[in-house]
């Protein structure tokens, strides 16, 4: 079960998975819906504290703790990089979900990033042993090298070292007895916020819909959010996925050039770069352009000299930006040498300490208070201490 979860799905089970996941939502929405407030209370601090619990639990236990099959002992020996799905790359017959690996070659791999080292070294076409560790008897298997792989464009002559993933395996490290639900629930989570993004979706449909159809006010721009959705999609779905391709492979902006005709492919990636790039950040760049006068406004209001607070800040804001320019770089300080025992004085080594050291400092200390306050939130999340308009005005 835990397998099935965890193992990509491509062509039309992707597709029936994605239509089941979406009448199993529904259906448990029609069954809750009608439920008391209370209930649905009760149900979401029992889930919510669940998944918290085996996260917490995963973390703090731990990985190298020998419980049942969680690290396989082989000669006093703990391994724990197994198998979890083999891709179209690796020989069906050669590895099995659940193996363990024991050797790749001649070396031992008790952990993933062992696995890959041994990896790495194998030469390009080598014909290599690999002894596995198969219902708690080693396996001996062989496997071809794939041909070394070529250097992606601008890269040069950086060949990327070939890993397990690349070899067409999916392989993790078990851990503690609570890792192997790690990705499963990673998988439902990213479930939970898909569905919860499609309710959204449908939100927006209902209120600009009801605008548009009902001419209220402001309905130009109801009428804008369906032209922009529907652009996007369609352009999306033409960019990305392609009729014709194997159900095997999963079509990608990074594949599509090697199974169609690059003049179409070229085509559909233009009319992205139009509606996206042309369409979308443009209008992103153009409303964080309107923030820059209320920035002026607010700098000018925060450097008006009124206490010692806004010396120092007027203060350490001229040098930063006189250090960071040809005017003070140059011109100021750029006479004095830099093997001169006065360099200190220099405005690019003074803006340099104030970012680094003064303002780094400032940064740890407000990046250590969210840190906190984020832990005391999600403890009050996870044990339903946390109020609100669903958990107080609905209960």
């Amino acid at each position: 079960m835990l397998q099935f979860f965890s193992t990509p799905q491509h062509g039309w089970k992707l597709a029936l998975c994605v239509i089941g996941t979406i009448v199993v939502f529904v259906a448990i929405m029609a069954l809750i819906h009608p439920t008391a407030n209370a209930v649905k209370k009760r149900i979401t601090m029992v889930l919510a504290f669940a998944g918290g619990l085996l996260y917490l639990l995963e973390f703090i236990v731990p990985a190298n703790v020998y419980i049942g099959r969680t690290v396989h002992k082989v000669d006093g020996k703990d391994y724990s990089a197994v198998v979890t799905s083999a891709g179209p790359n690796t020989p069906g017959a050669a590895f099995q979900p659940g193996d363990t690996f024991l050797k790749w070659g001649k070396a031992a791999t008790p952990d993933h990033d062992a696995l890959n080292a041994a990896i790495a070294n194998a030469a390009a076409g080598q014909i290599v042993p690999v002894t596995v560790l198969r219902n708690n008897a080693p396996a001996s298997v062989t496997f071809t090298m794939p041909p070394a792989p070529k250097p992606a464009a601008g890269e040069g002559d950086n060949v990327p070292p070939v890993t397990a993933e690349k070899l067409g395996l999916s392989v993790q490290d078990t851990g503690n007895p609570f890792t192997p639900f790690m990705a499963p629930l990673g998988s439902a989570l990213r479930i939970f916020l898909a569905l919860a993004l499609l309710l959204g979706i449908v939100n927006l449909f209902r209120v600009n819909g009801r605008t548009l159809f009902r001419r209220r006010a402001g309905s130009w721009y109801a009428l804008a959010f369906f032209f922009g959705f529907f652009a996007m999609v369609t352009v999306w779905a033409l960019t990305y996925y392609h009729p014709g391709v194997s159900e095997k492979v999963a079509q990608t902006a990074s594949t599509a050039t090697e199974h169609f005709v690059p003049g179409r492919m070229g085509q559909y990636s233009g009319w992205y770069n139009v509606v996206y790039n042309g369409g979308f950040n443009a209008l992103g760049s153009t409303m964080f352009s309107l923030l820059a006068f209320f920035i002026v406004s607010a700098a000018y209001r925060a450097f008006r000299v009124r206490s010692f607070e806004s010396i120092l800040l007027l203060g350490s804001a001229l040098i930063m930006m006189l250090g960071l320019t040809p005017l003070g770089t140059h011109f100021i300080t750029g006479s004095i040498p830099l093997d001169s025992p006065y360099s200190f004085l220099k405005l690019e080594r003074i803006s340099e300490w104030i970012l680094l050291v003064l303002n780094g400092a400032a940064q740890r200390a407000l990046l250590f208070g969210i840190a906190v306050g984020l832990m005391a939130t999600s403890l009050r999340i996870w044990l339903s201490l946390e109020r609100g308009q669903f958990f107080d005005a609905e209960m």
